[in-house]
């Protein structure tokens, strides 16, 4: 029985996935089993498997070869089983069926996530100018990073200009974020030098914030959106400096995505990808001049990628060389076929 069982076992291929459907007699002929099986075979194109097969007993007329290839299978190999000689006067078969094909989603297109960050309204006029820079020549969609209160001054909220700006963005389908709360340290205890003062002039506000004060803060900013009807589904901290003990709380509040100076990170998934983002420090003359050097190396380095993440900061535009190196380049990012995308867009697609 073994040494027949073996025998009358069609060869099966090697590197292909192994289907098998049954279904209740009351949902036969309903073409359910088509639904199921392309659903498997999408799923298996999306995990990068090219051929699946299934065996499948075939007797007299049923289930027959022809049928079968109607559906993009092809018969493999056949074997009698013959256990049944003695119940039937017909042959009964144990077909291998096999279907080959390239179910892989077509490769995505090439996307520029392209962010303005530190709105405010002493800012509306410079982030209206970028959005018509970039956008004219990348076409899309951009998160805008807006700080509720910045630097303690005049909130969005008390600007009729810019509720109306931002409200008009987010008709037009760009993303608003929440940028921190007030953008500065005013009222923090003193931490890192190196990072409170020389890298962002005491503008990392969530820098060793305590967690209670950091839920605080974005609830308050939360707030504000649902009283304004704006998604909030991003918070980037400002100079992107915060504690990596917040993602989860950012998960739990709701929140799409944050990120990093070099990675996207997805909510709820917990993914993060790794996307460097091209940015400008111009505060001072070197830092200028460092600036100047570090664009190419960053644009060759990174603006190749499929992802290209861009952040600019409201007086980029200002200084004669950024501009024309950001317009050179977003030009070339067009010629090869990217768009602009917000954050938002690009987690949730």
């Amino acid at each position: 029985m073994l040494s027949r069982g073996r025998k009358e076992t069609p060869s099966t291929p090697k590197r292909g996935v192994h289907f098998h459907i049954n279904l209740l007699p009351e949902v036969r002929g309903l073409s359910i089993g088509k639904v199921l099986f392309d659903t498997f075979l999408d799923r298996m194109g999306e995990l990068g498997e090219k051929s699946v097969f299934g065996q499948v007993i075939s007797k007299e007329e049923r289930r027959t070869e022809r049928m079968f290839a109607r559906y993009g299978f092809r018969l493999t190999d056949r074997r009698e089983v013959t256990k049944f000689r003695e119940q039937r006067k017909d042959p009964v078969y144990l077909f291998t069926l096999v279907q080959e094909r390239d179910r892989t989603p077509p490769p995505r297109p090439p996307r520029l996530i392209l962010s303005l960050h530190d709105f405010h309204p002493g800012s509306r006029h410079q982030i209206e100018e970028q959005m018509q820079f970039c956008l004219s020549r990348c076409p899309g969609h951009l998160s805008i990073l807006v700080v509720p209160h910045y630097h303690h001054e005049i909130s969005v909220e008390d600007s009729k200009e810019s509720l109306e700006f931002l409200n008009k963005c987010q008709d037009e389908g760009h993303d608003l974020a929440i940028h921190g709360f007030f953008h500065d340290r005013q009222g923090l205890p003193a931490a890192s030098r190196f990072w409170t003062q020389w890298y962002s002039a005491n503008e990392a506000e969530f820098f060793s914030l305590p967690p209670s004060e950091a839920a605080k803060r974005i609830t308050a900013a939360k707030e504000l959106w649902v009283r304004q009807g704006w998604r909030a589904r991003g918070f980037v901290a400002p100079g992107w400096l915060y504690s990596s003990s917040l993602d989860r709380d950012l998960g739990e509040m709701g929140f799409r995505y944050t990120c990093t100076l070099r990675d996207v990170i997805h909510f709820p998934q917990g993914k993060k990808e790794r996307a460097w983002a091209g940015t400008y420090s111009l505060r001072s003359t070197w830092r200028r001049a460092l600036a100047r050097a570090w664009h190419p190396l960053w644009k060759f380095r990174c603006g190749q990628e499929p992802v290209v993440r861009l952040s600019l900061h409201p007086k980029d535009l200002e200084v004669p060389f950024v501009r024309r190196q950001l317009g050179v380049f977003l030009d070339e990012l067009a010629d090869r076929g990217y768009r602009s995308w917000s954050y938002a867009d690009h987690v949730e697609s």
